[in-house]
């Protein structure tokens, strides 16, 4: 855990900012940021890394990326975070955008694609690739950024639920498996007072985040929801679950409730609520 907690600390990516879009001018940069050209420069650098040659997929950015994004740092989060991930089942756009480059490159104009990326176990993070001719006479990636802290958040929560299911748990991030954590808290804190020594306090409250967090993954994997943001040392407020009809979950405190008053049931009767009350209306 300590180790995937170090990897939080690591950037995927540095050193570009991106301005407010301003009008299309007839630069020859332009051209670099032509949706045809900046999509087939972003789909030969996703398929390296999708193919798990990272290292030629660092070669194959610009200068200007390889010069931010140092060599070493990525080749370690890849290994560490991409790799054991393998290659997405799915990479949906959630935006394309051209925009003038912030200082020092304001003359320079880039394209910049926002994925939503579906693993195979259902889990979802977000990845940013920029397009751009930085310096001006090469085209080519110029800033690649994986929310790796979100993708560590998920692995430190299969862990958890690893030694869960050792010790008899069935929790396997279906809907069906909220019973699971009904019957855990349940054991563990009757009546809500924590039963063991060794669940009390601050341990006991991280015990009741990691099944919001599992929540949270339910509602993600099998109903359609996002994580609103992830966690960081600048923003450490716990995310929400935006559902697709615009509704905001908190499967955290919706737990911690759960687990002041446990019962068998009230739990999933209060996800049924608000999944109900998150369908679209006809």
């Amino acid at each position: 855990m300590n180790h995937l907690l170090a990897i939080l600390l690591l950037s995927a990516g540095s050193g570009l900012t991106v301005a407010a879009e301003s009008p299309a001018s007839h630069s020859p940069e332009l051209a670099c940021t032509d949706l045809q050209r900046a999509q087939d420069h972003a789909r030969a650098f996703l398929a390296l890394v999708d193919s798990g040659l990272f290292e030629a997929a660092w070669e194959s950015g610009t200068s200007h990326y390889r010069s931010q994004q140092k060599k070493e740092e990525w080749l370690k989060m890849a290994k560490v975070m991409l790799q054991p991930a393998s290659k997405p089942t799915r990479r949906d756009l959630l935006a394309f955008r051209q925009a003038q480059a912030a200082a020092p490159h304001e003359a320079s104009r880039v394209a910049t694609f926002d994925y939503f990326i579906t693993q195979a176990d259902g889990s979802r993070h977000t990845e940013r690739l920029t397009v751009g001719a930085l310096p001006a006479e090469e085209c080519g990636v110029v800033r690649y950024q994986v929310d790796v802290r979100r993708m560590a958040l998920t692995r430190i929560l299969d862990g958890f639920i690893g030694n869960l299911n050792k010790a008899g748990g069935r929790l396997d991030y279906s809907t069906d498996s909220l019973i699971e954590i009904e019957r855990v808290l349940m054991e563990h804190a009757p009546g809500g007072e924590p039963r063991a020594k060794q669940t009390k306090g601050a341990d006991y409250r991280a015990f009741v985040h990691f099944l919001g967090q599992y929540v949270g993954e339910v509602l993600v994997r099998h109903h359609g929801g996002q994580w609103s943001n992830t966690p960081s040392p600048m923003n450490k407020v716990p995310p929400l679950i935006l559902m697709p009809g615009g509704r905001r979950i908190d499967p955290y405190q919706m737990v911690a409730d759960y687990a002041r008053q446990p019962a068998i049931g009230t739990l999933r009767q209060s996800l049924e609520r608000e999944l109900a009350a998150s369908a679209p209306r006809s």
